[in-house]
């Protein structure tokens, strides 16, 4: 699984994890809890047309997160082991 980090600021990193949602592109993005675990935040479904992404659509219900077969919490921080976070899909 390939994992995106994109930092908004040193305070608030957030992981963005690629999945499909209905046939369309999606990430579902993780954020840093003061603790420094990563907790869901959203999923973001994608509309990509062939001159680029034409709408995306966020989804705040942290419980979708389990219909991905994804985590609940990252622990892990991906920067520190150089592989991704564990209970990712592959």
């Amino acid at each position: 699984t390939e994992i995106y980090t994109l930092s908004l600021h040193d305070a608030l990193p957030i992981w963005l994890v690629p999945v499909m949602a209905n046939g369309e592109r999606a990430f579902a993005v993780y954020q840093r809890e003061p603790a420094g675990a990563y907790h869901p935040h959203a999923l973001l479904a994608l509309t990509v047309t062939a001159t680029g992404i034409a709408r995306i659509v966020a989804f705040q219900d942290r419980e979708l997160f389990g219909t991905f077969g994804l985590p609940a919490e990252i622990v892990e921080p991906f920067a520190a082991s150089g592989r991704p976070p564990a209970g990712l899909p592959k």
